[in-house]
């Protein structure tokens, strides 16, 4: 068994499981984030991009300087 920093342990199988999930959100944001890019890149506005991906504006201008700094 794997421990925690407190101590609890979790099996193997589980943090195989967590493992993966996590992959799976990080690819899930990627698309995400790229959507939003596209959005924009289509004339869509922030206000309008959020709603659709039930984030704040501001999340959304966030994710767009991110994309924009990382090129």
């Amino acid at each position: 068994m794997t421990e925690t920093l407190a101590g609890v342990p979790i099996t193997p199988e589980t943090a195989r499981e967590l493992s993966r999930a996590a992959k799976q959100v990080d690819a899930f944001r990627q698309r995400r984030d790229a959507l939003i890019v596209q959005a924009h890149s289509e004339g869509a506005g922030l206000r309008e991009i959020a709603r659709a991906a039930g984030l704040t504006h501001r999340a959304v201008a966030k994710i767009l300087e991110r994309q924009q700094a990382d090129g």
